[in-house]
């Protein structure tokens, strides 16, 4: 069992411009802070969670500096249940919202570009089978990635919606095989032709004309799967933007071509878009599940297509990949294993209780550079995970590093009022009196407003 541990960056740019006629010309000004917001989640070596931490008990550090916590709150799972809305006079709306919303919630991306048709019927057939354990009022969302991100069930904890979304035979949950994702077959194919040219002696350099094609082919390939998979997540977190708390997202596939937070630098070919993904992860709170969906598999070395060529090292890639993925956004991987409603089950017992907490960074430039994030417990020896850092964005409109003489003093006073810990924008309830045509005077005509 592990502990996970998710930091978020957050910059909050406040412009406030005050209200007046066009014809004046009045100052304004800009207020900078940055926040780093971490989700705890704290289990023993019997993978319990632990309650009731304080803030004394936790130490952070930023790229090894030591860092303030400036707040600290623990989350324990409560059931969605309706909230009777309060009555309300003729006329007159609210915003109420007349669910309590969970402090997490979860989310099934089903990869169908990256995974094998017979591993999808895998993995509907095994999430099917969880869904009869699921817990009551355990609202779960269902996507699916194919040649772009679907949605075929939004949140709902009805077992009878999520079940007819998976048991579809047709639409985005429907088996289809992806043209992108090389198959075995395809790959013996290929493996084939090389041997029967080297037996029939065809002269090396049209061998390796051959072998060179088909490389390209495969890059091309692999190339469209990971910008299809990053805009796919682009647009599930701008999804999830709404919700508040932490979000779990289970991902199932036998390939994941992607890192967010590649800490030896980013990839040339991919660094603004992978970036651009870890950043908006990061802010929304999300952390990634890897799911192999090829479930436990025997050594590939013995298997026929192969004929005496190991897949080892490209098994072990895939592995290595998974692990990163969970490590860097504080989730968890799971592979080489049948059980795959575990990983359903874990993310959700995530949620069942952690803690958030956050500090300002001592390193004040926004530099773009990668931090990384250490977190330790003072005195237990419980077991921790964590997203291991972020991106300190520099933006094109220009926030400089962090200089006070140069700042407006009058900025001061609206900082408090973005301080994490404060309501939402959708947790402030406000009432709107609206009145039919025939109720409502009209106002005098040229009458001041």
């Amino acid at each position: 069992m592990s502990l996970r541990l998710r930091a978020t960056f957050f910059l909050f740019a406040l412009t406030v411009v005050p209200l007046c006629s066009q014809e004046q010309s009045v100052p304004s000004f800009k207020a900078e802070t940055r926040i780093v917001l971490v989700d705890l989640v704290v289990t023993d070596g019997k993978g319990n969670a632990v309650p009731n931490l304080e803030k004394s008990d936790v130490l952070v550090f930023e790229n090894g500096a030591p860092q303030t916590i400036s707040f600290f709150e623990e989350h324990k799972s409560t059931p969605t249940a309706p909230v009777k809305s309060p009555w309300m006079p003729p006329h007159i709306f609210s915003n109420f919202q007349p669910v309590q919303l969970p402090d997490s919630v979860n989310v099934l991306v089903l990869d169908w570009l990256n995974t094998q048709p017979q591993d999808q019927v895998y993995v509907r057939s095994e999430i099917t089978k969880y869904l009869q354990s699921l817990p009551s009022n355990t609202p779960l969302a269902v996507f699916v990635l194919t040649s772009g991100l679907h949605i075929i069930q939004g949140f709902t904890s009805d077992l009878a919606e999520l079940q007819a979304a998976l048991n579809t035979s047709k639409g985005a949950a429907a088996t289809q095989p992806s043209p992108l994702l090389p198959t075995d077959s395809k790959n013996s194919a290929e493996q084939t032709t090389i041997e029967l040219m080297q037996m029939n002696n065809t002269a090396p350099v049209t061998i390796e004309a051959v072998r060179t094609e088909m490389a390209e082919h495969a890059a091309s390939d692999t190339s469209k799967r990971i910008r299809i998979t990053l805009q796919a997540f682009q647009q599930l977190a701008r999804y999830l933007s709404t919700i508040p708390g932490r979000k779990n997202v289970i991902w199932f596939a036998d390939s994941f071509p992607i890192a967010f937070f590649p800490e030896g630098g980013l990839p040339h070919d991919y660094g603004g878009e992978l970036q651009k993904t870890g950043d908006i992860l990061t802010t929304h709170q999300i952390s990634i599940y890897p799911v192999s969906a090829a479930g436990l598999r025997g050594d590939p070395t013995y298997e026929a297509q192969n004929a005496g060529r190991s897949s080892e090292r490209s098994e072990n890639l895939t592995q290595f990949a998974m692990a990163q993925l969970a490590k860097d956004t504080g989730g968890e991987a799971f592979y080489n294993t049948n059980d795959l409603a575990l990983a359903i089950t874990r993310a959700v017992n995530d949620g069942s209780l952690y803690y958030t907490l956050t500090y300002t960074p001592s390193n004040r430039k926004i530099d773009g550079k990668y931090r990384k994030i250490e977190v330790k417990l003072k005195h237990e020896k419980y077991k921790l995970s964590y997203r291991r850092g972020y991106y300190a964005d520099s933006y094109a409109d220009g926030p400089k590093p962090w200089d006070n003489t140069n700042r407006n003093s009058a900025a001061d006073h609206l900082l408090p009022f973005v301080a994490f810990g404060l309501p939402n924008f959708d947790q402030i309830l406000y009432k709107v009196r609206f009145l039919p045509p025939h109720l409502s005077p009209h106002p005098v005509p040229l009458a001041p407003a």
